[in-house]
């Protein structure tokens, strides 16, 4: 007798080996400022904190906190979190005029500094 054993996909975590990965969308300011997020792991909800500087698509563990190796074993795989970052569609006429102070007194600017340091791309 052979019995074959599917697990069925789910819309929150994906299941690679013994490890599960979940996509967890926060907001720009989560990422920038390093806030405090929940996530639902297997056990529940849990409370993380995001890391101050988070890039979209960086990722985030929970060691030993996967699918169990095997049947009577302690051992687990690990939760991996995807960070999503999501900007606000709209935004009110006083948090644009605050996002703009910040652009003014800020330096940083990702595509300046990417155009930059590709410009030879264009003497090609």
């Amino acid at each position: 007798m052979y019995i074959d054993i599917r697990v069925k996909d789910h819309s929150y975590y994906q299941r690679e080996g013994n490890n599960i990965q979940v996509n967890l969308v926060i907001s720009f300011l989560d990422a920038i400022l390093g806030n405090q997020v929940q996530v639902i792991t297997l056990e529940g909800l849990e409370t993380i904190r995001v890391p101050a500087g988070t890039q979209y698509g960086h990722s985030y563990f929970l060691k030993s906190r996967g699918c169990y190796l095997g049947i009577g074993k302690s051992t687990r795989g690990d939760f991996l979190i995807n960070f999503q970052i999501e900007l606000p569609k709209k935004i009110t006429k006083e948090t644009e005029e605050e996002l703009k102070r910040i652009e003014q007194r800020s330096d940083w600017n990702p595509n300046r500094d990417f155009i930059e340091k590709n410009r030879n791309i264009l003497k090609e």
